[in-house]
């Protein structure tokens, strides 16, 4: 008994999995959010005579009827199909009383627009003349759509579906690798991910968002008013933290630190990597400008709301790190600790 169970179990399962959706006929296919069904060539009429009765009825719909003195022949369409034009013995047939008969073929009525050798819904995009895609944001490429969760990213002349969640979409680049630390004075090549995993275990987190902020400064950056690389942009918080520490990125953010720990670590780490000129600078919270939006990535709730599940998440929980956007006046530093020379001993404090 036991045995026919398991047997009548797999039965069930491999005719789950060998189920397909059809509609009218037609075989849905359903990819990358988007229904669509494969154009279908229409079909030449049968034909059958009737020798002895008059007038002629078939259980099928007939497109003509060509009678001569003693009999009648029908042209009709087999089964359920609908003919392409009534009247015409020549008449082509599609496979479906609901079809669209088009110029290009047959579809079925809920997928009334062509796009290549498709049939696509009314409310979709066709991309570049070949794919149905949900709509235009998802056109990627000669015949990609993409989903929500992998947009598309151009870089140069190329064009490809970029997974948020595992990868980074950052201008100059491409789809690529997100960026371990986003203090853009810590160039992101010069990171790999055993970094993060140093500074997790080592310094431990920073505290929640209190009242002083750190960032360590490029050699360039004045300490006194410092400016966004783009003040007026328009980036993502998940494109700035995934990519602000790339050379050839710019945004409308600031990133800095509640942690000094955190930013100690970073300042270490680029100092080993050849990097000189490095300084930390102060942020108090009280002295920024009203205009200037906080956004706290030390929040768990800021992190999925931002972030949601984007392996960057980690990056930003373990940097401790806050977002200033500040487009109509600069933040004001106070230089806590300058770059380190040769001659200074570790009366400074520094790692």
């Amino acid at each position: 008994m036991n045995a026919l169970k398991v047997a009548c179990t797999i039965l069930i399962y491999f005719i789950a999995l060998s189920h397909k959706v059809y509609v009218l006929g037609y075989e849905v296919i359903q990819e990358k959010g988007c229904d669509k069904v494969l154009l279908q060539v229409p079909k030449y009429t049968f034909s059958e005579k009737d020798e002895y009765s008059y007038p002629y009825s078939l259980p099928y719909q007939v497109c003509a009827k060509v009678c001569g003195f003693w009999s009648c022949t029908a042209h009709y369409c087999p089964r359920d199909g609908v003919c392409c034009t009534p009247g015409d013995p020549e008449s082509k047939c599609c496979p479906s009383a609901q079809s669209l008969c088009l110029p290009e073929g047959c579809c079925p009525f809920e997928y009334p627009n062509i796009c290549g050798r498709y049939c696509c819904k009314a409310d979709s995009f066709c991309c570049n003349g070949e794919n149905c895609c949900k709509d235009e944001e998802a056109c990627c490429g000669e015949e990609k759509c993409c989903l929500d969760e992998a947009p598309c990213c151009e870089y140069a002349k190329s064009k490809t579906c970029c997974d948020k969640n595992i990868r980074a979409c950052c201008d100059g680049y491409g789809c690529t690798n997100p960026c371990v630390s986003q203090f853009d004075a810590i160039e992101c090549q010069l990171l790999d991910p055993s970094i993060l995993a140093k500074l997790t275990d080592s310094e431990g987190l920073g505290p929640p968002l209190k009242k002083k902020l750190y960032r360590i400064l490029r050699v360039a950056e004045n300490p006194m008013a410092i400016v966004a690389k783009k003040r007026f942009a328009k980036k993502t918080v998940l494109s700035h933290v995934n990519c602000s520490s790339r050379r050839k990125y710019a945004s409308q953010y600031i990133s800095t630190t509640t942690s000094l720990n955190v930013a100690k670590h970073y300042k270490k780490v680029g100092e080993e990597k050849g990097l000189t000129g490095l300084r930390i600078a102060e942020i108090d919270r009280g002295d920024l400008p009203e205009t200037c939006t906080i956004v706290d990535l030390t929040s768990e709730e800021n992190r999925d709301k931002y972030l949601g599940n984007a392996v960057c998440k980690k990056f930003a929980k373990a940097s401790s790190e806050v977002l200033l956007e500040c487009r109509y006046s600069n933040p004001i530093l106070r230089l806590l600790i300058r770059p380190k020379r040769k001659s200074f001993v570790k009366d400074l404090g520094e790692l």
